[in-house]
């Protein structure tokens, strides 16, 4: 891409980059899992982006250690979301009578599944 852009557009490449890897990993997601939840694509495009211009002049220990961190709490959201998506998916109604817009609304956001409460002899509250 740096090719293609020349090296007065070295932001405009890195930005197509970034955003080209999201798409492509939201896509594999996507088909993977069968949900889309666009938190990959907004952690790389948006994030990943920020993070790529703020500390690239920087080369302390410190910058280092922040970008490691970034990549370890990354991992950790991508873990809980992805999973807790996964899972309304199979255990909450859909959104939308519509697929198309059940597929793109996550059902993480609004699903309200009021399980039954037990008292402690096992009695319906």
């Amino acid at each position: 891409m740096y090719q293609l852009c020349g090296s007065r557009f070295r932001g405009v490449a890195v930005f197509v980059t970034f955003v080209l890897s999201a798409v492509v990993h939201e896509y594999i997601l996507c088909c993977l899992l069968r949900i889309f939840y666009p938190v990959m694509f907004v952690l790389f495009a948006g994030f990943g982006v920020w993070m790529l211009f703020f500390t690239q002049a920087k080369s302390s220990r410190g910058w280092n250690i922040f970008m490691w961190v970034g990549l370890f709490l990354g991992q950790g959201i991508f873990l809980c979301l992805y999973s807790t998506e996964y899972y309304a998916r199979l255990n909450c109604p859909p959104t939308s009578a519509n697929k198309f817009l059940d597929l793109i609304i996550p059902r993480s956001w609004n699903c309200y599944v009021i399980q039954p409460v037990l008292d402690g002899t096992g009695v319906l509250v």
